[in-house]
């Protein structure tokens, strides 16, 4: 980091970050600012000063990445260090500074930097045995542990179903299945360290308002205008002719049917009513359209259903929870028995033996005696608790809150403005909590606000579009603005343009998503070439602009494979990141379909799929010929000696040859290198590469090949299990899979991704798309978690998605308070991903815009 002559706005914290040794610091470092050069800093002058040995320090990152981007910059700086001092230390301190320099430069090795998952990894192996593990066990990798802990529930419900539980029957008569509280189940995994909000909610009397909801819908339905004024019905005319049928020839049997027709009554989109569609003005029938909109249904609404379908909801919740927290406990027990534990397991069980172990949190206090944490603001809440467990001078103290750190033992390095992982259990309260215990135990906060990395006018622009945005917010929910300090000096033109839709782009997301990927690309290819305004000698691309000036962001993944192939057309090299998704590649399903042949040989249904696919892609006549000549579409059925065309024949023989050499393949072979024989010997790659998409779709048949030989390698999985997971990925969305390209980590690409995949990255050109797409802006509130409160708890409601809303199954006690507060927070983290967006460019920010309505970066 090159800070030049000038001196910095901010050159009195770095410099108690350097040399206030024996103070815990916070350091609020804004996009840009160098936090990781001060965090290393600080671990070399921490070396220099014999302050701790190397051994005894842990930095803890975010990603692999970057803990291996630490490991190499705190190698280089312990070396840089030692030259100086040998260079110009003179006397007996510099000598034994020498000394620690060069011993720490041998010894790199031995301090541990690395994910707070691999440093709790390292902890609990060293000592299984007190924290009640298996001192073989290993770590499941989230996507293995989505296929664990799907059998996982499986076993449950079929052990609870031969056991007779009643509960699944109760659930049952609420009209639901347990399946249907799945991905409650899956959530409530992911947050085993809470408690689930206590709530008993005892069987609601359902009748007395199913009578009165009756006995309005056959009133109301009476005295509908026939024929209709308007000549189509308003939603609540058509909602009482549906409920009138089903009032009248079925009546409400179950629970589940009286749920449901007080769920309609009680909605708003349901019940809305258009005056002019029940008569002119002054009719009787308008005038009981308006006593209904008016005054009945919503006297009917907030004074009797609503209330009553809480308690309906509260009821369910109360089944749901106790059985979905035994399937937790259930899973948790096999995972155990089988010596392998989740990324979520090594945390809680590090804080678990750090909390009740004192002896233990003795032992590791002494082996860590400085630990330092980039990204705070978005790491897991359980790394604070471990954090104070491992710093804290309270010996025998459990509640973590409660803790001290030892000075100058704990150096956080994170920025509020740009927590943005609330999904992944980052909590803004924890951040401010552990400032606070900081600050209460002498420790300080130091800001650093000098940013490096963009040029002065869009640093400028970053705050003044920005601070005004932040502190309209509630503090309690947003971070506090902090103005940055650009550290460039010099640079002229523009750095922020707006890329506006085009009137004939049409108001269809998809199409102006697609418009507006052609024009970026048609422009980076001509930066390419050295054909734009911001190409020159001293201009911001130069003569000719690399592929890795550029990063196209987008708010969401919906759009991102659009953006990827319009650089593909014009052949300009690219990586993208974060679709996550299988979904749709052909050469996935080609290979899902030759192995469902061959496990299916008695089934016809996969070899014709086969058949029809890509790789050999025959057509309904051909197949239609085929079944005239009597064949059984079995792949081990030599073919018809009569009745087929020759070169019909000698291309099926060759289909039919592949399968049986994959056949013979899969029996002598690892799973992977068969299907690398299969891949080569059809030619299916080079059939991807040549399409569109080709790089990508090519670089997903590598992550397939990945995928496969992990999962024989570290779970032994048979091939028939592997098919079934490779199905999966095609069938199921949960199915995250991080696609790649044949460009995947080459630093001279475009940059093609999600926002939350940006972190920590950079471009001279960032364009900001696919503004139309404002999903992530609306979506729903399922759960909300409280660390902060007296008692910790998890709120979670179980929902339905429909097309256009989502539907509460069951909600704990005051979840409206907790969906409403969980809201704020979703809102306020809103800004911080357009503010953590804007500022990943150093020269040029492009703002996509609908042209017509506030977009995703608005």
């Amino acid at each position: 980091m090159n800070t030049g002559h000038r001196r910095l706005a901010d050159a009195t914290a770095r410099r108690r970050i350097r040399e206030d040794l024996d103070t815990n610091l916070m350091c609020l470092a804004g996009a840009g600012a160098g936090k990781t050069h001060a965090l290393v800093d600080r671990m070399v002058a921490c070396v220099r000063q014999g302050k701790a040995d190397v051994a005894q320090m842990a930095a803890i990152t975010f990603t692999r990445k970057a803990a291996g981007e630490m490991r190499g910059r705190f190698f280089q700086a312990l070396q840089e260090a030692a030259s100086t001092v040998a260079d110009e230390g003179e006397g007996p301190s510099s000598a034994r500074q020498l000394g620690r320099l060069r011993d720490a430069v041998a010894r790199v090795d031995q301090c541990s930097i690395g994910t707070i998952h691999a440093f709790c990894a390292r902890l609990l192996r060293e000592r299984p045995i007190e924290a009640g593990l298996p001192p073989n066990f290993s770590e499941v990798e989230e996507r293995e542990e989505l296929f664990l802990v799907r059998a996982a529930w499986d076993r449950f419900l079929a052990a609870r179903s031969a056991a007779g539980d009643q509960r699944l029957l109760a659930i049952e008569d609420t009209g639901l299945t347990a399946e249907q509280f799945y991905q409650f189940y899956l959530d409530r995994c992911q947050y085993s360290d809470l408690d689930l909000k206590p709530t008993q909610g005892p069987r609601p009397d359902l009748a007395p308002a199913v009578a009165q909801a009756c006995e309005l819908v056959r009133e109301v339905a009476a005295q509908i205008p026939d024929p209709l004024p308007e000549g189509e019905p308003d939603r609540f005319m058509a909602t009482v002719r549906e409920l009138r049928h089903f009032v009248d020839f079925a009546g409400p049997p179950s629970d589940a049917d009286r749920e449901r027709l007080l769920r309609d009554l009680a909605s708003t989109t349901k019940t809305g009513i258009t005056l002019k569609r029940w008569g002119p003005a002054g009719s009787p029938a308008r005038s009981l359209a308006r006593r209904l909109r008016d005054d009945v249904l919503p006297a009917l609404r907030d004074g009797v259903l609503k209330p009553l379908l809480v308690q309906w909801r509260q009821y369910v919740y109360t089944l749901a929870g106790e059985l979905v927290d035994e399937a937790m406990v259930s899973y948790r027990d096999s995972r155990l028995a089988a010596s392998t534990l989740t990324f979520n397991d090594l945390l809680e069980s590090t804080a678990n033996l750090l909390r009740d172990r004192p002896e233990v949190r003795a032992h590791f206090q002494q082996r860590y005696r400085r630990l330092f944490v980039d990204e705070f603001q978005d790491t897991d809440p359980l790394q604070a608790e471990i954090l104070l467990y491992l710093t804290g001078v309270e010996a025998h103290v459990g509640d973590w809150r409660q803790l001290t750190p030892r000075p100058g033992s704990l150096f956080l390095v994170g920025d509020e403005k740009q927590s943005i992982y609330r999904f992944r259990r980052a909590d803004v309260d924890i951040f401010r909590l552990v400032c606070d215990q900081l600050l209460a135990g002498g420790g300080d906060i130091v800001e650093l606000k000098t940013s490096f990395r963009s040029r002065s006018q869009l640093i400028s622009w970053v705050n003044d579009a920005f601070e005004p945005l932040f502190d309209n917010y509630d503090g309690r929910y947003q971070a506090q603005f902090q103005r940055l300090v650009p550290h460039r000096k010099g640079d002229e033109g523009p750095s922020v343009y707006q890329l506006r839709a085009r009137a004939d782009s049409g108001g269809r997301r998809q199409t102006q998503a697609r418009d507006e990927a052609a024009r970026i690309a048609a422009f980076i290819a001509a930066a390419l070439q050295g054909r734009t305004e911001l190409n020159g000698e001293r201009a911001v691309l130069g003569r000719r602009a690399d592929p890795g000036d550029f990063m196209i962001l987008t708010r969401t993944r919906r759009h991102l494979d659009q953006y990827a192939r319009a650089l593909q057309s014009l052949q300009v090299p690219y990586d993208i990141t974060g679709a996550g998704s299988m979904r749709h590649s052909v050469e996935l399903r080609a290979l899902v379909d030759a192995l469902d042949a061959l496990l299916q040989a008695d089934d016809p249904v996969p070899l014709v799929a086969y058949l029809r696919g890509p790789l050999v892609g025959l057509g309904d006549d051909e197949l239609y010929v085929l079944r005239q000549a009597r064949w059984d579409f079995c792949w081990t059925t030599p073919l018809p000696a009569e009745g087929l065309d020759g070169q019909l024949a000698v291309h099926l023989n060759r289909a039919l040859g592949a399968l049986q050499r994959l056949w013979d393949d899969v029996r002598q072979r690892p799973l992977a290198a068969a299907l690398e024989r299969f891949i080569e010997s059809t030619g299916l790659a080079a059939h991807a590469a040549v399409g569109a998409g080709g790089s990508s779709r090519a670089g997903n048949l590598l992550r397939v090949l990945a995928i496969v030989r992990d999962a024989q390698s570290r779970r032994g999985a048979s091939w028939g299990q592997i098919t079934d997971e490779l199905r999966d990925l095609l069938e199921d969305d949960r199915q995250r899979v991080e696609e790649m390209t044949l460009e995947t980590g080459r630093p001279d690409v475009v940059r093609v991704m999600n926002l939350h995949q940006a972190k920590g990255l950079e471009a001279k050109v960032v364009f900001l798309v696919d503004a139309a797409d404002t999903s992530a802006q609306y979506h729903s509130v399922d759960m909300h978690v409280s660390r902060v409160a007296d008692v910790p708890y998890l709120s979670m409601a179980v929902t339905r998605q429909t097309r256009f809303s989502t539907i509460v199954l069951a909600e704990p006690e005051g979840w409206s308070q907790d969906a409403e507060e969980e809201a704020r927070f979703l809102a306020a983290e809103n800004l911080r991903l357009i503010y953590v967006a804007a500022t990943r460019a150093r020269d040029v920010l492009v703002l996509g815009t609908t042209g017509q309505r506030r977009g995703a970066w608005a």
